[in-house]
């Protein structure tokens, strides 16, 4: 049965691998919300080859220019050269445009605005006031929701792409560098320098690291619009984003306190409470566990493999620099052996494989489940509704677990770094003008569009308003936001703001957002000697054939591999016999190659 579930679970993965050779798909229209699946196809220069002759002449228009001006190479290098190359280039200056141009724009289409009724983002009342502010007008092309994929592949294999992609091209053959190499999205670096003062100014003044993360080895920009996060105060409680592990374990503290049980550190005390909860509470569900291997909040936090030193899915970084891939370490089968315990033990279940965050979430909530994995942005809104369902209802933080030190150091985890994470924005090729896109975009940077995305409009017209000054000059939701009893605050405060265009974490609603004591114990207990020094760095970069080689090499592998361990968990092969075989089996597929690549690759991005 696991293995049926798993060849459909894992078909679209294939698929995706191969979205560069997608032929005869329907155009997606902007904020259509259905879309029919692509048909794959080897032939990836096709698409490449129609692509790049079918926008050649809009390129050569949208490329006619300014000769650019001659910017010293040095300061390209430094994060305070891009603070001095930030005074030369172009302000912004509103509107950017007379009202006549139109960009379409791929990005995300929250819950909340989606619960309200809205078609799209058009109809948002902070897109309405930056159309308004750029003289910018925008058509938005939206994913369905729930979506695997299918919209974003279905659209890049038409050739018709909207002006404004925000995407990390995550699936896409090469990623970010095989689609810039593939004439889909615009290697903007020059425009940056040219016409984004304010994206360079930001990134400048937080440091080269954060520089070197958005940056290729070659010296690309490719990370416009990743996170940004806040460092907090000195001398206030409030520690700020930055450098905090921001997903992990939660676990009822109501039931741990009824049951007399202290607050597991250790995968065998984390083991005895879920017992407990299965034995005495009753609990269907002990862990809502989702999807362990694909989901991206499993893979972030990272919390139950990191205790055998190893990352669930990824690549990692051992001791003396030397790339190793987690799913091929002895550590991982006896990692495999405590999920195989817990799936006998009733302590998880088979439906782990398709469950998505929201779905674990509601489990936990109405009492099913007595550990969840989710981020510091969820626990408001699950304390909120959980004490709907039980006045009783508590929850606490729990720290990574270990084997047996409680206060060993887990440098697999994946705490927040500017420039590390995120969505990124580019532009396509089939844009008309690449100068005024890139305008537009740096405006994201400004403090008024700033304030705009995180905030809202302020005054809705209607005797409401999203936020307001407080007597210490700071921003704070308004009653309307956080008391609605329309949708619970988290998901309401998303049909007045829009974080896809947030092009820093606000202090002000970072505060707001995070100064509860469960937040800040949130932070600190998953924080606890955590680092992620063992892990593959994310902006480490390949260029193009390395990309596209481990592409075709990693589908193969991670196809098999999620396979043969969601049967080891399930019991359809045994880890004993057959780990050593599964282990012989990823190695033939190409790991050395991969291995060999991203060794490379590592060594690059350390010398940035």
């Amino acid at each position: 049965m696991a293995t049926l579930i798993l060849k459909r679970a894992f078909v679209i993965v294939i698929a995706i691998s191969l979205i560069a050779g997608l032929v005869a798909c329907q155009t997606p229209t902007p904020a259509a919300t259905t879309t029919a699946a692509p048909a794959a196809t080897t032939a990836a220069a096709q698409t490449t080859a129609a692509a790049q002759a079918a926008t050649s002449a809009q390129t050569e228009s949208a490329t006619e220019a300014a000769e650019p001006p001659e910017i010293d190479e040095e300061l390209k290098k430094t994060a305070l050269g891009w603070v001095e190359l930030a005074k030369s280039a172009e302000p912004v200056v509103f509107p950017l445009a007379d009202g006549s141009v139109t960009f379409t724009v791929f990005s995300g289409f929250p819950t909340g605005p989606r619960q309200a009724g809205m078609a799209s983002m058009k109809e948002h009342t902070a897109i309405q006031k930056f159309v308004e502010l750029t003289g910018i007008n925008l058509e938005f092309y939206h994913s369905p929701e729930n979506d695997d994929g299918t919209y974003f592949n279905t659209m890049i294999a038409s050739g018709d792409w909207p002006d404004i992609i925000k995407s990390n091209f995550d699936r896409y053959p090469g990623r970010i560098i095989g689609a810039i190499t593939d004439g889909i999205i615009v290697d903007y670096t020059d425009l940056v320098y040219q016409y984004a003062p304010n994206f360079l100014n930001t990134i400048g003044i937080r440091g080269d690291n954060t520089r070197r993360n958005v940056v290729s080895d070659e010296g690309l920009i490719m990370r416009i619009l990743c996170e940004i996060n806040d460092v907090g105060i000195p001398g206030e409680d409030y520690p700020g984003l930055e450098g905090r592990q921001h997903t992990g374990l939660i676990m009822r503290k109501d039931w741990l306190d009824e049951l007399g049980l202290e607050e597991p550190r250790t995968i065998d005390e984390i083991t005895e409470a879920l017992i407990q909860f299965r034995d005495v509470k009753g609990a269907e569900f002990p862990f809502a566990m989702g999807k362990i291997l694909t989901e991206w909040i499993n893979d972030n936090n990272n919390a139950i493999a990191s205790a055998y030193g190893v990352s669930i899915r990824g690549y990692q970084i051992d001791g003396d620099g030397n790339v190793q891939y987690g799913r091929v370490m002895p550590e991982y089968k006896d990692f495999l052996k405590l999920m195989r315990l817990w799936f006998d033990e009733k302590l998880i279940d088979s439906d782990f494989v398709s469950r998505v965050g929201g779905d674990a979430n509601k489990l936990f909530i109405n009492g099913n489940s007595g550990m969840l994995v989710i981020g510091n942005w969820g626990i408001r809104e699950v304390l909120q509704l959980g004490q709907i369902e039980d006045p009783n209802f508590d929850i606490v933080p729990l720290q990574a677990p270990r084997l047996d030190d409680p206060n060993a150091p887990n440098n697999l985890a994946w705490p927040y770094e500017s420039g590390n994470s995120g969505t990124t924005i580019h532009i396509s090729t089939t844009c008309s003008d690449y100068v005024l896109a890139m305008k537009w975009i740096d405006s994201l940077y400004t403090q008024e569009v700033l304030e705009l995305m995180t905030w809202g409009v302020g005054d809705l017209g209607d005797g409401n308003q999203t936020f307001f000054i407080n007597d210490e000059g700071l921003h704070e939701w308004s009653d309307f936001i956080n008391n609605n009893p329309l949708q619970p605050y988290n998901t309401f405060r998303f049909v007045y703001s829009y974080q896809d265009f947030q092009s820093s974490y606000d202090i002000d609603m970072q505060k707001q957002q995070y100064n509860s004591p469960k937040n800040i114990l949130a932070w600190e207990k998953w924080s606890h000697n955590s680092s992620n020094s063992g892990r593959l760095p994310d902006g480490v970069s390949l260029a193009a054939e390395e990309a596209t080689r481990v592409s075709e090499l990693q589908n193969v592998i991670t196809t098999y591999s999620d396979e043969t361990i969601m049967n080891f968990i399930f019991g359809e092969e045994d880890i004993e016999d057959g780990f050593d075989a599964y282990v012989e089996r990823i190695y033939s597929l190409g790991l050395p190659e991969i291995i060999d690549i991203y060794q490379r690759a590592y060594l690059r991005f350390m010398a940035r």
